[in-house]
């Protein structure tokens, strides 16, 4: 990923980010690839299997839930007000923290929506475009 390469972010929290806006958008493909890349190693197996059900337990932070709760609120259509999640996020992970997880949970949805439309136009999961790199834009 494009927003890994100068990362703020802890990488355990950008990737339970990446895995509930996954979570979110029902994009099973979106969620298989985030389980199983190679990426993952910063979570315990244990908390990956957690996260669709984050709220209910004790397995996460009060910083790693309210990053679950951000990557919710913003993949949600439309998008609920995270005015005040912002505000907690801004004191655990300062500006540039909150602005790279934005860039992550934008990134996520952005990938979950290429696959539900390449999957409505009976395309093969994980290819939205008509050859490899081809996005529809050119």
């Amino acid at each position: 990923m494009a927003v890994e390469q100068c990362s703020r972010l802890d990488r355990g929290l950008r990737e339970l980010a990446q895995l509930a806006a996954a979570a979110v958008t029902g994009c099973s493909p979106c969620a298989g690839s985030a389980y199983w890349a190679p990426a993952m190693r910063s979570l315990v197996l244990e908390e990956i299997r957690a996260v669709p059900r984050w709220s209910d337990g004790e397995v996460f932070t009060r910083l790693e839930r309210l990053v679950m709760l951000y990557a919710e609120a913003m993949t949600m259509t439309p998008p609920l007000p995270a005015d005040a999640l912002a505000a907690g996020l801004r004191e655990g992970l300062g500006d540039a923290g909150l602005a790279e997880l934005t860039a992550v949970v934008a990134e996520a949805a952005g990938q979950a929506a290429g696959q539900a439309a390449g999957q409505a136009a009976g395309q093969a999961p994980g290819r939205t475009g008509g050859q490899t790199g081809q996005t529809g834009l050119d």
